[in-house]
């Protein structure tokens, strides 16, 4: 996915199901200090082997540590796809599986009142768009989103990603 003179650069990725040692080996070359401790920290191994896949990644389509810092490039990750973004101006990402959660519903209805009770696709689309706003260090509703729903990957569960761009003149979020 590309949008024209803003740079915006879009990839999904998805990782081994039973990765070798010598392939996670390679994944942590690539963290920082701080990753190798937050990987560390995941108590469940196949969060730790996605942590490392997608911090990886991300370190290879945006290697640049100034576009990290400055806003420029952003990750989420869920079970099983990640996505990375990257653009001229303060972007995020953010992608969640859609599947209805219980717990999402008492939040859907606490963060969003006028939404219907227990409407899982109007809450998931907000909070992914709140969530990428939020990564792009934006208030939320002020910049661009682009919305989409992600289908038939190869048995995978539907997902829903949400891009957020910095508006023209660059109206951050005061922290």
């Amino acid at each position: 996915m590309e949008q024209g003179d803003l740079g915006l650069r879009v990839w999904l990725l998805t990782w081994p199901i039973d990765p070798s040692e010598s392939e996670q080996e390679s994944w942590r070359a690539l963290l920082d200090d701080s990753e190798l401790v937050r990987c560390a920290g995941i108590g469940a191994r196949n969060g730790q082997i996605r942590f490392a896949a997608s911090h990886a990644a991300a370190k290879l389509l945006a290697p640049e540590q100034r576009m990290w810092r400055e806003g420029h490039a952003s990750l989420s990750h869920t079970k099983t796809l990640a996505a990375v973004a990257r653009a001229d101006v303060r972007v995020g990402v953010d992608i969640e599986a859609d599947v209805p959660r219980p717990r999402w519903s008492a939040a859907d209805r606490q963060q969003w009142p006028e939404s219907p009770a227990g409407s899982w696709p109007t809450f998931v689309e907000r909070w992914v768009q709140h969530e990428a706003a939020f990564k792009a260090g934006i208030e939320d509703g002020v910049g661009t989103p682009l919305v989409g729903r992600i289908q038939g990957l190869g048995g995978l569960p539907d997902h829903i990603l949400a891009v957020v761009l910095e508006p023209s003149g660059g109206t951050q979020r005061n922290c």
